[in-house]
C-alpha cells in the first residue's frame, strides 16, 4: 500500500474492503500497513470469512483502538456463489464509500 507524506482528503468517502479467511499469520502486517494510511475520510472494513484459526480474534485485538476499522463475520455461502467473490459482495454491501478498493 502506498505511503502519503502529511494529511490527505479531498471530502470522498473511500472504503478499504480486505476479506480473510485463515490469516491469523498475516493479520498483524496487514493492519499495520492499513493503519499507516493518511487519508482522512476512509473506513476500512475487515471481513473474517468463516476462519478456523484465531483471524477474528487477532484481528479484533489489533483494530479495538482505531475508529476507521470495522470487522464483520461473513455469512453462510449461498448456493451458485463462490468464496472470495460472496466475501467482495457482503463487503460491498457494508460499504458507505465514494470509492470501494478491494485488497
Amino acid at each position: 500500500m502506498p505511503k502519503l507524506k502529511g494529511k490527505h482528503t479531498d471530502g470522498r468517502l473511500v472504503s478499504v474492503l480486505v476479506p480473510m479467511r485463515d490469516e491469523e499469520k498475516n493479520v498483524p502486517g496487514l493492519i499495520s500497513s492499513l493503519k499507516t494510511i493518511t487519508y482522512e475520510n476512509v473506513e476500512i472494513i475487515l471481513l473474517d470469512d468463516g476462519s478456523s484459526d484465531c483471524t477474528n480474534h487477532v484481528a479484533s485485538e489489533l483494530i479495538k483502538d482505531d475508529q476507521r476499522f470495522t470487522l464483520i463475520k461473513g455469512i453462510q455461502l449461498p448456493e451458485g456463489w463462490v468464496g472470495k467473490v460472496h466475501a467482495c459482495h457482503l463487503l460491498s454491501k457494508e460499504a458507505k464509500g465514494d470509492f470501494l478498493f478491494f485488497s
